[in-house]
Parts: C-alpha cells; sequence; structure tokens
C-alpha cells in the first residue's frame, strides 16, 4: 500500500498528486486530513484511537498491508512529516511501514513511472493495537531531568 502524504508544508497537497504520483498510491494529506490535532490550545498532538482507527482505516490501511510513506521529497519538513506518520502507525501497532527515501521527488527524477489522476481508497476497518512505548509526556521528561 503506497501512501502518497504531500500537502501545503511541502508545497504540495491532493492538487500535486493529481498531477503525478507513484503508480497506485493513495493520498493523504499530512496536514488536513487528521494525522495529528490540536486539544486545548496544544497543537500537533496524537489523536485518540478512535480518530486513528478511522483515519487509517478510510486510508485503505489494514494490519497485513506494508505501507510505504511517500513525502514530497522537496525539504527536511516534509520528511517529518513522513516520520510522524510512520511514528504514529508504529504506536497503534501497525507492523510493517516504510518511507520513500527521497519521497516523491526522488521516484520522479530516477525516472520511475509516474501516474496522474487519482486512486479512490478502499476503505478497511482498521483495529489499533495500541503501544504506548514510542510515546512520552511532559510529566514523564520532567520526572526523568529533576
Amino acid at each position: 500500500m503506497v501512501l502518497d502524504i504531500r500537502s501545503a508544508i511541502d508545497g504540495g497537497g491532493v492538487e500535486a498528486y493529481r498531477a503525478g504520483h507513484v503508480p497506485g498510491a493513495v493520498h493523504s494529506d499530512y496536514d488536513k486530513a487528521g494525522w495529528r490535532v490540536t486539544r486545548g490550545d496544544m497543537p500537533f498532538m496524537l489523536p485518540t484511537v478512535a480518530q486513528l482507527e478511522k483515519l487509517i482505516g478510510e486510508t485503505g490501511i489494514d494490519e497485513d498491508d506494508h505501507v510505504v510513506i511517500v513525502p514530497a521529497g522537496v525539504h527536511a519538513t516534509d520528511f517529518g512529516s513522513a516520520a510522524r506518520v510512520y511514528w504514529t502507525l508504529k504506536v497503534v501497532g501497525h507492523p510493517a511501514i516504510s518511507i520513500l527515501d527521497g519521497g516523491y521527488a526522488a521516484w520522479k527524477a530516477a525516472g520511475y513511472p509516474v501516474e496522474a489522476g487519482s486512486n479512490p481508497a478502499s476503505q478497511k476497518i482498521f483495529s489499533a493495537r495500541l503501544d504506548r512505548s514510542p510515546i512520552t509526556d511532559a510529566a514523564a521528561v520532567e520526572a526523568s531531568v529533576g
């Protein structure tokens, strides 16, 4: 399963995806889809398990897929977006995830095939197996330095 996450952060988004992407890739706009949420006045927080199960299932990912995350490959910030999606999938227990080295820009520059248009996600039911080990909070950090 190839997941194109280009968004306004990297100057892309759905328009850039429709203009060209890795063949078969499904688009999930990192900035708009819900990979991070604001809780109270705290931006960039991990969504709830229910929110993530819905998002991941609507994207067409299930527990058996190997997910290849494709960032734009134009700036360090878009790799940060890919790393966040990778981390999020790890937290919900997804076992097989990769990030395309160099992103879409490297794919295209290497002369690999490109497809235009959209690939609709085949919605699935994703059941999270929460793994809190990659997560910490401010209280835990305070305890470790205090």
